[in-house]
């Protein structure tokens, strides 16, 4: 066969084409024809997105080396960051590109969903490619020009010996912090070194990474500073040049960035009527600005940089701030395909959920994904000092030893130390609303010593030491507040199943003697329904999942022998992290409702401190100090187990709700006589490591 000559013109002509410096938005509106969501085929524009075309073009531009975009889900950002860039490159300025997304899945779905379609659809940038077979795959693509354009996701082989001119990072906060030598974007302009600079690095994301300081606020100086994150784009975006869209009011002209802490929902009771009539208030005079002058208002809209400001008149000032990275931040509520009632709905759906659950993931999705901002654990913004919890418990009234009105069942609880189990009384009432009842440990064993003194428990190694829990606590009764002699018995005890080496065996033993427990005189009762072990789990496989019933089952017999797991023992997996947000979140609540710690004034100091031990960070629930923090653990357990009973089933009533959570006089479980004076035992203060006997 013959070469054909007109293939080998347009081949050539594709090598020696001099660089074409257009703006990279006006080249991809000529050569990129898009497909969009409904099925039809039109050209790139950014008419709806206006506010794309400055970092779109700064992609171009030879004094940067890197452009960062931060912003929300349905911006546009996609489509004229990658799609549009990849045109350009193509057709104006050709140079080895290097595409990375989260997963190979996603590098692979792009491939063909949006650079094969772009390629089918667009003749201009299609009829670039290199006509033979094996230069078109999946993670590869040649052009006649000599130009690759590589798939990839980050991981040290993807990344390492390829030079690009052009390196970019599609939804960066999903990929891996490090990928060996560092961020997958420090890696990836490492790669671009070698075309000086020509080259370009850029990555886009939606924010992923919560905000670790509560305290933090922007200065006077740096007004458009992001909050400071561990990882991810908004670190990116704080070393760039830091600018943000803003909109001149249509009223009174002054310029202001559309946030969304500036809508107003309506005033109706349905949360879908008051989003329906959510309008923007604009910070200088209040103004109110309607959603149908949103288009409006984004063609008017402009990039301004840190240090950068607009006056009434339209007039830019200030000097902007200097870096070799051109990064931008674009809220939520200039995003062109998502409207304001949407941001709204989402939002208050999401504060339903966690003034229900306590969940905050549903929160941090919106925030993130469709506000386009870092998220402020909920548990971490108010985070209570122990003075403070202690300041609240003077406002509980009810009496010491007693069970106030309003709790409906008491759940006991146990976490498991060295030399002894601390142990709580905890009521719960109705959404979730609970009570510190009771707090005590049991330190000292059955077994006597040669003097005829009791020996300190060991749960690691004393069966029998656990028998102490059936009489202190899973047979416990307390008085009802009101004077009528009836007790409230502890429904159900969940209990720790880690720590020291050999306290798992005794506590999967410990269950299977409850089958069949012989009390003092001699009785013998199955007790097992009346009891749980747990184990706290802040990995779990299912992320949204706060407890999960397993029957662990060790194959391995070293392993068996152990742990005592054969598969017989119902464990509850808790999600710590996720049920520690809810119990710090019941703290911070000041009114009284669904979700309320009452904590009572006659709790030792230490309780207090143990409840405020633990700090939020990125990874979750930390005790870096290694301060007690038994507390804390008691109430998660407790929060656990009443979810495990299925509290969260039962609506804001309960009217759902079983006989042994019925209001007293519908509760079958009471029992008891009248109690002729109340008690007048203090909570004992928990046993401190200080005391030489328990090191």
């Amino acid at each position: 066969m013959f070469a054909d000559a007109a293939e080998i013109r347009r081949t050539v002509a594709e090598l020696i084409r001099a660089p074409r410096r257009v703006p990279v938005v006006d080249a991809a509106a000529k050569s990129l024809r898009i497909r969009k969501a409904n099925g039809s085929v039109g050209s790139f524009s950014t008419g709806v997105a206006p506010y794309m075309i400055k970092p779109a073009n700064m992609l171009a531009s030879r004094q940067r080396e890197g452009v960062i975009f931060v912003g929300p889900s349905r911006s546009s950002k996609t489509m004229s960051l990658i799609d549009a860039w990849h045109a350009y490159v193509v057709t104006c300025d050709p140079g080895d590109m290097g595409l990375y997304f989260p997963t190979q899945l996603l590098a692979a779905d792009f491939s063909r969903r949006r650079i094969n379609r772009n390629h089918e659809n667009s003749p201009d940038l299609g009829g670039r490619l290199s006509p033979y077979a094996h230069d078109n795959n999946i993670m590869l693509k040649v052009y006649r020009n000599g130009m690759m354009l590589s798939l990839g996701w980050p991981t040290t082989s993807q990344l390492a010996q390829r030079d690009f001119r052009y390196v970019g990072f599609s939804d960066y906060d999903a990929m891996p912090r490090d990928v060996g030598d560092g961020s997958p974007f420090e890696v990836g302009k490492n790669r671009i070194a070698v075309a000086g600079s020509a080259g370009m690095a850029m990555a886009e994301s939606s924010p992923r990474f919560d905000i670790i300081d509560p305290d933090w606020k922007p200065s006077p100086e740096f007004p458009h500073e992001a909050p400071p994150v561990q990882h991810g784009i908004m670190v990116l975006y704080n070393q760039g040049d830091r600018h943000r869209w803003y909109w001149p009011c249509p009223d009174c002209h002054e310029w202001f960035e559309p946030t969304f802490d500036l809508l107003v929902p309506g005033d109706e009771e349905d949360i879908e009527q008051a989003a329906a009539r959510t309008v923007l208030a604009c910070p200088h005079h209040g103004c109110l600005i309607e959603h149908r002058h949103k288009t409006e208002l984004n063609s008017r809209g402009d990039w301004l940089a840190e240090g950068e400001s607009m006056t009434a008149d339209g007039e830019r000032v200030g000097e902007p701030r200097r870096s070799s990275f051109a990064s931008f931040w674009l809220h939520g509520v200039a995003a062109a395909f998502r409207t304001w009632r949407s941001l709204m709905l989402e939002y208050m759906r999401a504060m339903q959920t966690f003034e229900r659950t306590g969940s905050e993931e549903a929160l941090r999705t919106t925030v993130n994904t469709h506000q386009g901002c870092p998220y402020l654990p909920r548990s971490m913004k108010s985070e209570r000092t122990a003075s403070e919890l202690e300041d609240r418990a003077t406002n509980e009234k009810w009496t010491q030893g007693f069970v106030p009105s309003g709790v409906r069942f008491i759940l006991g609880v146990v976490d498991i130390q060295g030399n002894r189990f601390v142990c709580s009384a905890i009521g719960v009432g109705v959404g979730m609303e609970w009570w510190l009842l009771d707090r005590f440990d049991i330190a000292l064993s059955n077994r006597m010593d040669g003097q005829g003194r009791q020996k300190l428990l060991k749960p690691s190694a004393y069966l029998e030491d656990w028998d102490l829990q059936v009489e202190q606590l899973i047979d416990k009764e307390y008085p009802l507040d009101d004077e009528t002699g009836r007790r409230m018995p502890v429904h159900m005890v969940f209990c720790d199943s880690g720590g020291e080496s050999g306290v798992t065996p005794r506590a999967y033993a410990f269950y299977r003697k409850l089958a069949r427990f012989k009390t003092a005189d001699g009785r013998q009762r199955d007790l097992r329904r009346r009891y749980r072990l747990v184990k706290g789990d802040p990995k779990m496989k299912d992320k949204a999942a706060r407890v999960q019933e397993v029957y662990p089952d060790t194959t391995d017999r070293r392993d068996r022998r152990r742990s005592g797991a054969r598969g017989d023992v119902p464990v509850l997996l808790l999600n710590s992290n996720l049920l520690k947000d809810e119990v710090m979140a019941d703290l911070a609540r000041d009114e009284i409702g669904p979700g309320y710690a009452h904590l009572p004034p006659w709790s030792p100091s230490e309780v207090f401190d143990e409840l405020v031990a633990e700090t939020r960070t990125q990874k979750g629930w930390e005790n870096p100090a290694r301060r007690r923090n038994e507390q804390i653990d008691l109430c998660y357990y407790a929060k656990g187990g009443a979810l495990f009973l299925g509290a969260a089933a039962w609506g804001d009533d309960w009217e759902r709700a079983p006989a042994w959570a019925k209001p007293w006089d519908e509760n079958p479980r009471l029992t008891g006589q009248k109690v002729k004076a109340a008690p007048v035992r203090t909570m004992p203060s928990p046993i401190l490591h200080d005391d030489p006997l328990l090191q």
